[in-house]
C-alpha cells in the first residue's frame, strides 16, 4: 500500500495513526518512513503533550480562571508567627503539635512549606582555607625529618 504524504502534519499524522491503531514499534515506523527512532519517538512524545494539555485557546483560558485558594493555615498564621517569635528555632513537628491542640487539622507538610518561607535557611558560613607553599605541607617534613634523624630534634 503506497501511502503519499505531502507535508509533515500528514507524516505525523499517519506515524501516529500506524503507531496507535496498527500496533506498529518504534523501530518498524523509523524503517517504514526512512527517518530515526528518535525522530519517531519526538513526534509520539510531542503527540501525547499535545493530547495531555490541551488546545492553546483552553489554555489560555484556564490561566485567566484560575484563583488563588485559602490555606488551611491562614486561620492560624498569627498562632504560627507568635510561636516561631517565642522560640525561633521550634521544629515543624513541634509547631504541628501546638497548632493541632488549637484546632488546626490541616497536614503537616503544607506548615513545614509555610515554615520554609516564614524562616529560610541561614546562610551557610564560608571555609577560610589555609595554603601553604609549593612542597611544604603542615608538620609533615618536621615528622619525617624526626622519624630518619631523631637526634637533630
Amino acid at each position: 500500500m503506497a501511502v503519499f504524504i505531502q507535508n509533515r502534519e500528514e507524516f505525523e499524522q499517519q506515524l501516529v495513526i500506524m503507531k496507535t491503531q496498527d500496533g506498529w514499534s518504534i523501530r518498524a515506523l523509523a524503517r517504514h518512513f526512512a527517518v530515526s527512532r528518535n525522530m519517531v519517538r519526538r513526534i509520539l512524545r510531542n503527540h501525547d503533550n499535545r493530547r495531555d494539555q490541551g488546545h492553546d485557546i483552553l489554555l489560555k483560558d484556564r490561566h485567566v480562571r484560575k484563583t488563588e485558594r485559602a490555606s488551611k493555615l491562614d486561620s492560624y498564621e498569627e498562632t504560627l508567627k507568635r510561636l516561631l517569635e517565642k522560640y525561633p528555632r521550634i521544629t515543624g513537628q513541634r509547631l504541628f503539635e501546638e497548632l493541632g491542640a488549637a484546632g488546626y487539622d490541616g497536614g503537616i507538610s503544607i506548615l513545614r512549606d509555610r515554615l520554609r518561607s516564614l524562616r529560610p535557611s541561614p546562610k551557610k558560613t564560608p571555609v577560610i582555607r589555609f595554603e601553604t607553599e609549593a612542597g611544604l605541607h603542615y608538620g609533615k617534613e618536621e615528622v619525617m625529618l624526626r622519624s630518619i634523624h631523631p637526634a637533630v630534634f
